[in-house]
């Protein structure tokens, strides 16, 4: 039990590693391609990322209001994305 709060910490700290390893490479990978639907994709999964930062950094509230905030846009995105793939083929 007195290991307890140093096991935590080494979680969190495993955890906010990989949400931030993974807002890295989902950007890169964004910047390289150029299919739009991929671009969209790899969006998503830097958001992905960064709410796995916000809970390790212990902000329960501003994850999910980031969370309800990136839906909202990320549908109209979507909307708008497929408009366009649609009218261009």
């Amino acid at each position: 039990m007195k290991f307890m709060p140093l096991l935590y910490c080494l979680q969190a700290s495993v955890v906010l590693a990989v949400g931030m390893l993974t807002m890295c490479a989902a950007r890169i990978c964004a910047l390289c391609d150029i299919d739009l639907k991929k671009v969209v994709a790899f969006r998503t999964l830097r958001q992905i990322g960064l709410l796995f930062t916000f809970l390790c950094l212990a902000t329960p509230v501003l994850t999910l209001f980031h969370l309800l905030r990136h839906a909202f846009f990320k549908a109209r995105l979507f909307i708008g994305v497929g408009v366009l793939i649609h009218n261009l083929v």
